[in-house]
């Protein structure tokens, strides 16, 4: 007979008087030593917020070692710079070192997620990713492709590609992840997305007839229908990415909704931008207790696990080369 699910809410119990202090030393430090304690400052950053999400009476936690981010960012820097060096120095072979990061950027990407995965402590279990290069490289050279040859309408298939790609590798303890989410739902959600566009593209097309919708019209519709399709596509893929994932016996749900994710990112930005960025910790807490409000565990049975240890040493590579390339990982 199978065991029916408990609902388990998510906490964040974090507050912005609390995090402001860890967040000003870290801004103030990492200027004073040139962004050299920017690592330690990040890594106190997510021991916080992972200290403070709590989920059936525990919290989790953050286990990532500075040194490993420092020497990640280090390495990751200095290839920038060389990328800088030869493009002015020698443009023809800027291309090929281009080309060459591009090569290794489905590796960069399985690096930063497993790093980030076993940096993600619950109940003293690492989560743990497996994923085989190979199928890295045509998960993401095959979505690359697809987006390019189909003129950017295969994106949102690709995207579907890469999450499925990394959630189905990891395992919590003995459980392993599956994701459920189909493939139509993402092009469903981002083509409500394009939708809220409208307005943007139809004002496009009549602007030449209608000149007194130039200037300060325009550029008011352009940028609020493009906020609005932001957050609508942000709400739609973490609640597609979290309430696809299935843990073992035990299924994830996420329920964020547009409106008051709306208002969050209105007044959150407001109030940065009026406090001259000083409101940034308030903000970041404001959001998070939002998000992880929004998640709830269907647990069927208990979620102790037996821990798999992994020998392998834990680097900040690909962890730092995501931070200082803006990659985007395609997983929220």
């Amino acid at each position: 007979m199978e065991q029916s699910a408990q609902s388990l809410e998510w906490r964040f119990t974090g507050r912005a008087t609390e995090y402001f202090r860890i967040w000003i030393i870290g801004v103030a430090l990492s200027l004073l030593t040139l962004g050299i304690y920017s690592a330690w400052a990040k890594v106190r950053s997510q021991q916080y917020f992972y200290r403070h999400t709590w989920l059936d009476g525990s919290s989790f936690e953050y286990i990532a070692s500075p040194r490993e981010l420092l020497r990640g960012r280090l390495l990751f820097a200095a290839l920038l710079a060389l990328v800088f060096v030869v493009q002015v120095s020698f443009t023809p072979a800027a291309l090929v070192v281009l080309v060459l990061l591009l090569a290794v950027t489905p590796w960069v990407i399985v690096r930063s997620s497993a790093f980030r995965a076993r940096s993600s402590v619950f109940r003293n279990v690492p989560l743990e990713l497996q994923a085989s290069l190979r199928d890295a490289y045509v998960t993401y050279f095959g979505g690359y492709l697809t987006t390019l040859v189909s003129c950017g309408f295969a994106y949102p298939g690709a995207r579907w590609r890469r999450v499925e790609f990394i959630v189905d590798g990891l395992s919590y303890g003995s459980e392993p992840f599956h994701w459920f989410t189909t493939r139509d739902a993402f092009y469903s959600a981002y083509l409500r997305g394009a939708l809220i566009m409208l307005p943007s593209i139809a004002l496009a097309a009549l602007s030449p007839d209608l000149p007194y919708l130039h200037g300060l019209p325009s550029k008011l519709i352009s940028y609020g229908t493009l906020f609005l399709a932001t957050v609508f596509l942000r709400a739609e893929m973490a609640n597609l990415l979290y309430s696809g994932v299935r843990i073992g016996p035990h299924a994830l749900r996420s329920g964020q909704r547009f409106w008051p994710l709306c208002g969050i990112y209105v007044t959150n930005t407001l109030a940065v931008l009026a406090t001259l960025g000083l409101a940034i910790p308030w903000a970041k807490v404001r959001l998070a207790r939002y998000r992880v409000g929004s998640l709830t565990l269907m647990a069927r049975g208990p979620l102790d696990v037996t821990a798999r240890l992994d020998p392998r040493q834990r680097r900040g590579y690909g962890d730092a080369a995501a931070d200082l390339g803006g990659i985007d990982l395609g997983i929220g």
